[in-house]
């Protein structure tokens, strides 16, 4: 074995250093244990204290909270998350009983306040916690704060617009969809929970000059929306990005929107193959049996998604004339599997 000038061979470095990965893998396991009872701690903590506010919690909600004394900064921000879970589920004065407690103490105002500080811990903190105070009030700053440099800071911020379910939120909101600034699964909870109320703002957002926005402005439209929304989605499977043809057409479908069936046929036709499938499929979800000959001849002659999806949407619309085109010669792979699923379902 070789040795350095020193004295310290090549086995010794090897030594050592396993020696010294051992300590390590030990000091992670006992952070991770640290860590792990450091947070089970808070929880319990903060579960004790959710049980100690609940009464005034429920108090605020019927507007009588009077008796009760003020809780103190750290309790403050535990009872507006517990009045956030309530307020889920409440509807009429209950919103302005809690908006007008949080309003009265002056804590609306501090948390607003702290959206400007210094350190991001604290403008996400306060983020969060406007969210659960129901105060209007908190909007304007909350939607000028979703412009933080911090990204925590803007995640707490989109949480907390969906649970004060603003409806001037929604495009901001989208914007910060598509550019990234919020994840997307956070900023379409805060949209879907702002739910209906959200939709006239989104009339504006279909013709936006980003092909990326109005794509999810119509996605939105579609689930939030109703069939009074269709002439708007028709237009849409006109517009120059596929991508928007494509969520117009799965926004008709979701809506059942039979009177778009006529625009929806002419899709079929699209230059693009998503979008010729996603037509199908509509069609299907629709029932329009004016588009099974269409959708037949797509089955057998289309590319494989497409083709596909016409097949399927046969199956739904007539299993009859389905299974009639798969005794054909030329019925084609696709025609055959879906004429073989629906052999198989009724059996």
């Amino acid at each position: 074995m070789p040795a350095s000038a020193h004295g310290v061979t090549l086995g010794d470095v090897f030594r050592w250093g396993s020696a010294g990965l051992a300590v390590a893998a030990v000091v992670f396991i006992c952070v991770l244990a640290l860590r792990r009872v450091h947070l089970s701690r808070q929880e319990h903590l903060r579960n004790r204290a959710e049980s100690r506010l609940r009464p005034l919690a429920l108090a605020i909600i019927d507007g009588d909270a009077g008796e009760f004394a003020l809780p103190d900064e750290h309790d403050i921000r535990v009872l507006a998350g517990l009045l956030s879970r309530y307020a889920r589920q409440l509807t009429g004065t209950a919103h302005g009983h809690i908006a007008a407690y949080f309003e009265a103490r002056g804590e609306v105002e501090r948390e607003m306040e702290g959206l400007r500080g210094r350190r991001p811990w604290r403008r996400a903190t306060a983020a969060f916690a406007l969210g659960g105070m129901s105060s209007p009030t908190a909007v304007p700053p909350l939607l000028r704060a979703l412009e933080d440099p911090n990204p925590s800071v803007r995640a707490a911020v989109a949480c907390s617009l969906g649970r004060l379910k603003a409806p001037e939120a929604v495009k901001p909101l989208l914007e910060a969809l598509v550019s990234g600034a919020v994840p997307g699964s956070l900023a379409g909870w805060a949209l879907i929970s702002i739910g209906a109320a959200g939709l006239p703002g989104l009339g504006t957002l279909v013709t936006h000059p980003e092909a990326a926005i109005r794509a999810v402005t119509i996605d939105l439209v579609g689930v939030l929306g109703d069939p009074a929304y269709t002439p708007l989605l028709t237009e849409r499977l006109r517009d120059s990005a596929a991508e928007v043809r494509a969520k117009a057409a799965v926004s008709l479908g979701r809506l059942g929107a039979s009177e778009a069936a006529t625009e929806l046929r002419t899709v079929l036709d699209d230059r693009v193959p998503y979008v010729r499938a996603v037509a199908a499929e509509a069609l299907g979800a629709i029932g329009d049996r004016r588009a099974v000959d269409a959708l037949l001849g797509m089955a057998r002659h289309d590319q494989q998604d497409p083709a596909q999806a016409a097949a399927t949407a046969v199956a739904r619309i007539d299993p009859r004339a389905l299974r009639a085109s798969a005794e054909n010669p030329d019925a084609g792979q696709y025609v055959l599997e879906a004429s073989d699923l629906v052999a198989m379902r009724a059996v």
